[in-house]
């Protein structure tokens, strides 16, 4: 598996579970989400969102931005930042909703992080004839 496709996994197995890259939850979550008109409305989508992704680790409120997986499916990484770069139009108002802060490796990623770091030194000693 390439870096690239290790930290967007990273990234998507964290969305799942509804943490952001500070390990804290997703926000706005269902009952703060403008979208919903009604506190009902908010309740009803997130017992349609537990059922449809159904994940014990995941705040019942918190969104994990999953549906059909479309979104997840254009999900690339941004070789500057190492975030994800969500290149479709679908994806946009997504990033621009949630913000950076949801889109990068947070600390409970540390296996793919040491995994990355060890693939880019060993790129970088091999580049190097070391």
């Amino acid at each position: 598996m390439t870096c690239e496709n290790e930290i967007v996994h990273g990234i998507q197995g964290q969305l799942w579970d509804g943490k952001n890259s500070y390990g804290q939850d997703i926000t706005p979550s269902y009952l703060e989400d403008t979208f919903f008109k009604t506190l009902s409305a908010a309740v009803k989508y997130a017992k349609w969102k537990a059922k449809l992704t159904p994940n014990p680790a995941r705040n019942y409120y918190a969104p994990n931005l999953f549906i059909n997986g479309y979104f997840w499916s254009t999900m690339g990484i941004d070789a500057k930042s190492l975030r994800i770069d969500a290149n479709s139009a679908f994806g946009k108002p997504i990033v621009e909703k949630y913000g950076d802060k949801t889109f990068s490796l947070n600390p409970a990623n540390t296996p793919v992080v040491d995994k990355v770091r060890t693939e880019i030194i060993n790129n970088a000693k091999k580049a190097m004839s070391l």
